[in-house]
């Protein structure tokens, strides 16, 4: 989609499906599908909280913030910057900025990828550090903000809640000691 589809086509679409989603009876919805749009999202929300547009409410994230390296599409020559949906972001002091660049733009909620398919055979595996994602947290939280996490693996979802983020995102391998530990840290 991102490498194939042009934005305004996208967030046409979006639009389209915020007044479909509204008419079937949903008032609250979580982004409408513009990855890789950057910030549609944000003008989309303000569009339908100005009547510009028919919509239910939405709660917004920007780009997911992944680290570097693991979330782009695959398969193109490496002198090749291929475009993504994502937000690359390292090191402790780098994953602050791109929390609080995301905030500056607007979004609702920060989300991150505490894991993906980046593995030396394309298995999934943590990416975001303890202390990465710890940052991450931070300064959403104190701006007011949730964090999302997109986590399937054990140690992903581990250090996310370790982390403090507010939900989990699928959870697919979870275990009887991570759900102990999501009781735990509430």
């Amino acid at each position: 989609q991102v490498l194939r589809e042009p934005l305004a086509l996208r967030v046409a679409r979006a639009v389209n499906h915020a007044r479909d989603t509204l008419m079937a009876g949903i008032t609250t919805v979580r982004d409408l599908g513009t990855e890789g749009a950057a910030y549609a999202d944000v003008g989309l929300r303000q569009a339908t909280n100005e009547g510009i547009v028919p919509g239910p409410r939405m709660l917004v994230a920007g780009p997911a913030m992944v680290v570097t390296g693991s979330y782009a599409p695959k398969g193109f020559a490496p002198e090749v910057t291929v475009p993504q949906g994502a937000e690359e972001a390292d090191g402790l002091d780098g994953v602050v900025r791109v929390a609080r660049g995301q905030i500056a733009h607007g979004v609702d909620l920060i989300k991150i990828y505490s894991d993906y398919r980046w593995g030396p055979n394309g298995e999934t595996r943590p990416g975001f550090t303890l202390e990465e994602t710890h940052r991450i947290v931070q300064p959403a939280n104190s701006s007011g903000r949730p964090v999302v996490a997109h986590a399937s693996t054990p140690e992903g979802m581990r250090r996310a809640i370790m982390a403090g983020v507010d939900t989990i995102e699928h959870g697919d391998e979870g275990t009887p000691e991570i759900w102990k530990l999501i009781v735990e840290k509430n």
